[in-house]
């Protein structure tokens, strides 16, 4: 798609649109190749959302690290029958919030940083790096030996217990904390958020962004440009979301969706000063410093959920015990040859 885009800085500046509005690590991210084809739109975080009033750590300000939630998770854990009837948290229960901490890293790991190798040929494809791949999946695995005492009592407690959408698990008080994608939480029904808090999850002090943020950007000689570059430039103002969001109030829409284009926005006045005003939750809440993904290949959905989680999950119950430190570069070789496996079948 990128080679089929023109670019649009013209818009910035002079254009209509201000530069300084938006949040600097999504604007970054529209240059591709030396060139700006892409304008942000939304973007979402990765929160873990909590029982108001309970006994959750409330990290620095509002976010949370996942050394931050060790020692409250760990302490929350009850024992029954040999097994867990509480769990104050895994990392290992969503494969989405796993594989966001092995690309951006936790304390003591740099992260994978999952990328794409190349924007053509035959040597497209994922790129990471190798050297701290392993070393990412041993410090969540040590993460969980600590707290949890082994990957299977986290499996089976799992398997028993958290089959219902996250927001019940906290609600029923079988675990401490719970990962919920920022869209995912604020589009449930205000009565099944009343009772919940949330911090947004960082490492290092940034919130990792989401996977999916929405862009627009200008087709080659597409029909009707000069109508379009006018809607862009409406929709890229305060002003114009700020009516989005009332109009969408009026007609009930944000009981199903939530924000702009599913989203926060990339314009960091509207999150600060109109979000609260239809998400009371977001009152003191605006997103923190935002550490953006690389850009991710084509397939990368299939090789996240085909490929990298199965194998991480996998890696990281082997790596039980709590003094493990780093991993050996076996498990980025085994990784390396799953995904060619992978590669093939789908050439096939």
């Amino acid at each position: 798609v990128r080679d089929r885009l023109d670019t649009i800085d013209y818009l910035l500046g002079g254009g209509g649109v201000n530069r300084e509005a938006f949040y600097p690590e999504l604007l970054e991210r529209g240059v591709v190749m030396g060139r700006r084809i892409l304008l942000p739109v939304s973007f979402n975080l990765p929160a873990i959302a909590f029982r108001r009033g309970g006994n959750a750590a409330a990290g620095g300000g509002f976010t949370l690290s996942l050394e931050e939630m060790a020692g409250p998770a760990a302490a929350f854990n009850a024992m029954e029958n040999g097994g867990y009837a509480r769990m104050g948290f895994s990392p290992r229960w969503r494969e989405q919030f796993f594989v966001a901490v092995l690309d951006s890293g936790t304390a003591g790991s740099r992260g994978a940083a999952f990328r794409e190798r190349s924007a053509h040929g035959l040597e497209a494809g994922l790129a990471w790096d190798g050297q701290v791949v392993a070393a990412s999946v041993a410090a969540v695995a040590c993460w969980s030996a600590r707290g949890n005492g082994s990957a299977l009592l986290e499996d089976n407690f799992q398997f028993k217990y958290l089959y219902a959408p996250p927001y019940r698990w906290l609600k029923e008080g079988r675990v401490l904390y719970a990962y919920l994608d920022s869209s995912e939480l604020f589009a449930l029904p205000e009565v099944r958020r009343a009772d919940l808090d949330f911090r947004w999850y960082t490492n290092a002090g940034h919130a990792p962004v989401s996977e999916g943020a929405a862009y627009a950007g200008f087709p080659h000689g597409a029909p009707g440009r000069k109508k379009a570059e006018a809607f862009l430039r409406w929709l890229l103002t305060p002003g114009a979301q700020k009516a989005i969001l009332e109009r969408s109030s009026r007609d009930r829409a944000l009981e199903n969706s939530f924000g702009i284009v599913g989203g926060f926005s990339s314009i960091r006045s509207v999150n600060e000063e109109t979000f609260p005003s239809y998400y009371s939750a977001l009152v003191g809440h605006a997103p923190p410093t935002l550490a953006m993904p690389g850009i991710l290949p084509e397939d990368w959905r299939s090789l996240e959920s085909g490929v990298i989680a199965p194998w991480a999950l996998k890696t990281a119950a082997t790596l039980q015990s709590p003094h493990t430190r780093a991993a050996s570069s076996e498990a980025s070789d085994e990784l390396a040859q799953r995904l060619a496996e992978h590669k093939q079948a789908a050439i096939r």
